[in-house]
């Protein structure tokens, strides 16, 4: 029995270990197989995927307006990208702004909404 299951956890690895950048890392698909991450307890996701992975940003002006702002290549570049265009366009944080994080994937341009 344990044979199938060492079996089985190659074949993920092996044949399902890309992350959402491509990128291959069997560290990060144990951590999704077995839920021995953080991000785990909200995402389909491990924290290290979720990094590195990219993100549609919008910004959510104080009147209720959303704005794309572009793709950011990190989630905390996501966060980088909202902040920098608040600065810009003079918007303070007690405005009451705020920012979400589309991860795209390869079958989806919005899979998981994060900050």
């Amino acid at each position: 029995m344990w044979f199938l299951v060492v079996i089985g956890i190659i074949w993920l690895a092996f044949f399902d270990g890309l992350n959402t950048i491509g990128e291959y890392n069997i560290l990060d698909k144990f951590k999704q197989i077995s839920s021995k991450d953080n991000c785990r307890s909200y995402s389909d996701y491990t924290c290290n995927q979720l990094e590195n992975s990219s993100y549609n940003v919008f910004f959510d002006h104080p009147s209720g307006n959303q704005e794309y702002l572009g793709v950011s290549r990190s989630l905390s570049g996501c966060g980088n990208m909202s902040h920098r265009f608040a600065n810009n366009e003079n918007i303070s944080l007690s405005d009451g702004w705020g920012y979400i994080c589309c991860l795209k994937t390869k079958t989806s341009e919005c899979a998981e909404k994060h900050r």
